[in-house]
């Protein structure tokens, strides 16, 4: 039924895929299967119209409770699970302006990718970080807004993707950020980001 749901969303039958995807959610919890409740609300939330924005990231959101829940990881997720549903919230996010939260999620993701080997899900990864680089700003929030150590790493990343966008070569970029040579290729390694 997820499949069924999938194709139906891609040969244009949104309402249709909504419908099916909500009923192998319906069955999958009647039979108490996690992955398939998990597998179910993934592809509901992609079925979702634009308008039903806010229904898509709460189907996300249960899909991430229920995989801490199921995974055997001792970090409590599996991280195919965990990265595509983040990656799935970045594109909401972007969609609705609130870059703070789709960067949020594009951490997360970062915090697994590694571990998921899907090429697919990169290729998708590296699309959604270029979106990100043409619209990010970055905000701090929350408790450690303002803390120095916590927000490095994130402020590095921002003003080498933010560089990335505007150079044509490393050698514009290193006189951009005003750092030697050795210490951006040891960002573009350390943020995995490609030297084009």
């Amino acid at each position: 039924m997820i499949i069924e749901s999938r194709i139906q969303r891609r040969e244009g039958k949104i309402p249709e895929a909504l419908a099916t995807a909500t009923h192998a959610l319906k069955l999958a919890r009647e039979q108490g299967e996690l992955i398939g409740q998990i597998d179910a609300l993934i592809a509901r939330s992609e079925s979702h119209t634009a308008s039903e924005r806010d229904d898509a990231i709460e189907d996300l959101k249960q899909a991430l409770r229920l995989n801490a829940r199921s995974s055997q990881d001792p970090a409590g997720r599996n991280p195919k699970v965990y990265g595509i549903c983040h990656l799935h919230l970045v594109r909401h996010y972007l969609a609705r302006h609130d870059l703070y939260h789709a960067l949020a999620s594009f951490a997360q993701w970062q915090s697994v990718r590694e571990r998921v080997e899907h090429r697919n899900i990169h290729e998708q990864a590296e699309q959604l970080a270029k979106e990100l680089d043409r619209h990010s700003r970055l905000e701090f929030r929350g408790e450690d807004d303002l803390n120095y150590k916590n927000n490095c790493d994130r402020l590095e990343e921002f003003l080498l993707r933010q560089a990335r966008g505007r150079c044509r070569t490393q050698e514009e970029m290193v006189d951009e950020l005003g750092i030697s040579r050795q210490l951006l290729i040891k960002w573009l390694a350390k943020y995995k980001i490609a030297n084009s």
